[in-house]
């Protein structure tokens, strides 16, 4: 850390140097500023200025309204297109999926409703075996 330092205040210590030589020769020269400027492009007022800039703006801000309403439909179109596309075929595999899964519930529906058939008999057959008994 103490080298960064040390470098910090040299290179500070060169930048001083550097500027105090260029204000000795500043100081030292003579020179004249000239009583007319010529200037190569002709500046306008500062309200006409002022008038352009607003115009300029006000018509860039259509612009720029109509693209970001123009990208917004088309994007908005665009989604709504392949989102459809995206909802059918996904449909399609349920459909595909759904049909080979019913198959296979309806067997495990029919080998499920056997046991609790068979469940249902059975409870019957107790009730009845405690009626006769008398353990109600």
């Amino acid at each position: 850390m103490s080298v960064f330092l040390i470098l910090f205040l040299i290179s500070i210590f060169g930048i001083t140097l550097l500027l105090g030589r260029k204000m000795l020769v500043l100081k030292n020269t003579e020179y004249s500023a000239p009583n007319d400027f010529d200037f190569l492009i002709e500046v306008p007022d500062f309200k006409e200025l002022k008038t352009i800039l607003h115009q300029k703006s006000r018509r860039y801000g259509y612009i720029a309204l109509v693209i970001t309403i123009r990208a917004y439909v088309l994007s908005s179109h665009t989604l709504k297109r392949k989102g459809e596309t995206l909802w059918q075929f996904i449909k399609r595999r349920l459909a595909r999926k759904n049909k080979v899964k019913v198959a296979h519930e309806e067997a495990e529906n029919k080998f499920l409703t056997r046991i609790s058939e068979y469940k249902r008999r059975i409870q019957r057959i107790k009730e009845k075996i405690k009626e006769e008994e008398g353990l109600n």
